[in-house]
């Protein structure tokens, strides 16, 4: 009888991963099979045979973040316009890669760091990039307005960021917002290796955002959880917003 091993260690033990945590972030991301397994439902200690074949899934998009934008778009029935839009912590592009996928005839690609944006899309005309611009200073862009403006940040609260964008919107416009807790929560609210677990948390802090972004002149219009974790394994959110 062939000896069986938890999903978690197999993905260690074969490299595919360094830690348990990593494990169940990317099986929670569905990045990974096992061959001949009669269950897509995998998680840590599932029970695999211990000469299991894993088999990566390829992603249709150029980074994780584009997978959460577009099961995002897919999740809401909000009628965007993809013609003119504004991508803010654009690093390797994985929300610019869903926008051109849309339609999107301009993208203006934001981003405080310096050669991170994939080649795919730094070839592409459609693709604008700006490099080592600070989102919380003043954005000069060749354009008045955008049609939808993405932003997905780190280290840094969108409240922050968010007063520098409103001059580039329409009555029509929308900003769709990755909330990353870990970076808008009180330090004491955040766990050790910067996780938080605590629905509570999570609460209070999309209270405070909301808050915050209608004392900005904006409408909360919908907000979703990622369908994608972090890469931590933090729960994420999407938060829609309008001119009011």
């Amino acid at each position: 009888m062939v000896k069986k091993i938890r999903l978690d260690q197999l993905m260690i033990s074969k490299g595919f991963v360094r830690s348990n945590k990593e494990a169940e972030i990317i099986l929670n991301s569905k990045k990974i099979r096992v061959k001949n397994f009669n269950s897509t439902n995998l998680f840590p200690h599932t029970l695999v045979q211990i000469n299991s074949e894993l088999i990566i899934n390829e992603s249709k998009f150029v980074s994780r973040g584009g997978e959460k934008l577009n099961n995002f778009f897919d999740d809401v029935e909000i009628d965007f316009k993809f013609n003119t839009c504004i991508d803010i912590g654009a690093s390797t592009g994985g929300f610019t890669d869903v926008l051109l996928k849309k339609g999107a005839e301009r993208i203006y690609c934001i981003d405080s760091g310096i050669n991170q944006i994939h080649p795919s899309l730094h070839r592409n005309p459609k693709v604008f990039s700006y490099e080592k611009v600070n989102a919380r200073n003043e954005i000069k862009l060749p354009i008045k307005k955008a049609d939808l403006i993405v932003m997905d940040v780190s280290f840094i609260s969108t409240l922050k960021i968010i007063p520098n964008l409103i001059k580039f919107m329409k009555n029509e416009s929308y900003i769709v917002v990755l909330v990353k807790p870990q970076f808008e929560a009180k330090k004491s609210q955040v766990e050790q290796g910067g996780i938080i677990s605590d629905p509570n948390v999570h609460a209070n802090v999309l209270n405070i955002l909301l808050s915050g972004y209608k004392k900005m002149g904006l409408s909360f219009i919908e907000i979703k959880k990622s369908r994608v974790l972090g890469r931590k394994g933090n729960q994420e959110f999407f938060c829609v917003l309008k001119i009011l």
